[in-house]
């Protein structure tokens, strides 16, 4: 669920984060690459420079140090767009990482949110639970089988139950008054016989 996404988000993180790693390595290559070739090119500048007015059997290798410079400008330039591509793809994976943190943490919001919510209805549960245990004597479970209903049969309407759970009540009150007149009255008789056996034996006596 949420902790799978999480943890699929967070190895994500680590893939970018080990790509962009090597992306800045690449860059910092390039860099110094460049800087050893603009130093090549300077050299080679300089010689030729010093080459201009040589005697004519130099000309071969100011030709060959023109050549070198050409071929170290290419490298300068293909580094360069190398470092380019680097820069690029570093801003790339940093929007990358960005979102994925976004996400985690909008998950994680989630995550928070659903067990919150699982909580209320836990204690709403438990409320329900007791409330119907109060009013019936009844455990909750076990209320089912005093509805009269089988497990197929449509719910009634919550009028009629609000209604039928009344008429509960009053019966058990009723019930519960009858008993305790019926307990008075045990009560009362008991006392009478004893007072009849008591007046019984004094006659005899």
């Amino acid at each position: 669920g949420l902790r799978r996404e999480a943890e699929v988000r967070m190895r994500r993180l680590d893939a970018i984060g080990a790509e962009r790693r090597n992306w800045v390595e690449r860059a910092e290559n390039a860099s110094t690459q460049i800087a050893a070739l603009g130093e090549r090119k300077a050299e080679a500048e300089a010689e030729r420079e010093r080459l201009a007015d040589a005697p004519d059997e130099i000309d071969a290798k100011r030709r060959a140090l023109l050549t070198q410079l050409s071929e170290a400008e290419a490298l300068r330039q293909t580094a360069s767009d190398r470092l380019q591509e680097a820069e690029n793809k570093q801003a790339e994976l940093d929007k990358a990482a960005t979102a994925a943190i976004q996400s985690l943490a909008e998950a994680r919001e989630t995550r928070v949110r659903a067990e919150e919510r699982l909580t209320a209805a836990d204690e709403r549960r438990a409320e329900v639970e007791a409330r119907i245990q109060e009013a019936l004597n009844t455990p909750p479970h076990l209320v089912f089988q005093h509805t009269g209903l089988k497990a197929d049969d449509p719910m009634p309407d919550m009028a009629e139950i609000e209604r039928q759970l009344d008429r509960l009540k009053i019966e058990r009150e009723r019930l519960g008054a009858v008993n305790l007149r019926a307990e008075e009255e045990q009560r009362e008789l008991s006392e009478r016989l004893e007072t009849i056996v008591s007046e019984r034996e004094d006659i005899i006596e």
